[in-house]
């Protein structure tokens, strides 16, 4: 999979969490989202993918 500059995603390294599992005050390691994205990717329809597209308005990223 590639997801914009990041090349990869092993769904096999994510895992499922539960909530109890997170700890807000340490985020999870770098490059952490990717497994997880491609995990959820490999586990839904190319249907539910599109579905959960979504666009956001954030003017405050984009810079000066």
């Amino acid at each position: 999979m590639v997801f914009g500059r990041h090349k990869g995603g092993d769904a096999d390294k994510a895992r499922v969490l539960e909530i109890g599992d997170l700890d807000a005050e340490t985020p999870p390691a770098q490059g952490w989202w990717i497994d997880q994205l491609a995990r959820w990717a490999s586990e839904r329809s190319p249907k539910d993918r599109v579905a959960a597209v979504v666009t956001l308005a954030a003017p405050e990223l984009k810079g000066d």
